[in-house]
């Protein structure tokens, strides 16, 4: 996934899989792309490239509610 907030460029080329019961907690500095990359799955931020699927399914193009409703 690419995402953009602003003029920045973060995440850069993300490959994230999360197994089903696993917690995931993104770190790093300002300015990492922690709050980018999780609106970007959400569908609150627009992504530029890279496809989100949950469970096998395209969850592109869907409502933030329909996203939220799938357990993510």
């Amino acid at each position: 996934m690419n995402a953009y907030y602003g003029n920045s460029h973060v995440p850069f080329d993300l490959d994230l899989e999360v197994a089903e019961n696993e917690v995931v907690a993104p770190l790093g500095h300002n300015g990492a792309g922690r709050t980018t990359t999780l609106r970007s799955v959400t569908g609150t931020a627009p992504r530029r490239e890279g496809t989100t699927a949950y469970q096998g399914t395209s969850i592109e193009n869907r409502s933030v509610d329909r996203i939220s409703n799938t357990g993510i």
